[in-house]
């Protein structure tokens, strides 16, 4: 397996286990996608809220979670419950939890590199931003549950650890 191949799996396995365990649904019914197939997640004109982490250790690099706001609502209301009275502040709160737990739970699968994480950074912006940071060389990956719609960015800067 690859490396890249190896950081693809445990953020897929970790935005999974998210789900299941924190919105009670079918890992299953969680749809995924690389870029360059037909899954948007992030129009150019939306608002976004994104996370990110760099990391370090026997690999370097940064992830970044990203979600629109319509989707960072379905997220907030599935944890919190139903309310139209959602706050900014509810909405960035719900979604660097999604952030910490899937790029946590990827860390865990991915022991073997002894990564150190920074301390989150999150940032509103437009989805034209997100799109040009996609199109660098990084991991791309789409993730839809529902109503709610995520892209992960992973960029792998260096690594100094094979994988076999």
């Amino acid at each position: 397996m690859t490396i890249e191949q190896s950081v693809t799996h445990a953020i897929d396995a970790s935005m999974r286990n998210t789900f299941r365990k924190m919105l009670a649904s079918d890992a299953n019914t969680i749809q995924t996608c690389s870029a360059n197939q037909t899954m948007v997640c992030v129009e150019d004109d939306d608002d976004v809220i994104s996370v990110t982490i760099q990391w370090s250790g026997k690999l370097a690099g940064s992830i970044t979670l990203a979600i629109n706001d319509n989707s960072a609502r379905a997220w907030t209301n599935g944890l919190l419950g139903e309310s139209e009275d959602l706050t900014e502040q509810d909405l960035i709160d719900a979604v660097q939890e999604l952030a910490n737990l899937v790029i946590g739970g990827a860390k865990s699968s991915l022991e073997d590199f002894d990564l150190t994480m920074s301390l989150p950074v999150v940032r509103r912006t437009d989805g034209r931003s997100l799109t040009a940071f996609a199109t660098a060389d990084c991991i791309d990956m789409r993730f839809k549950h529902g109503p709610i719609h995520v892209a992960v960015f992973t960029t792998l800067n260096e690594c100094l650890l094979a994988i076999d």
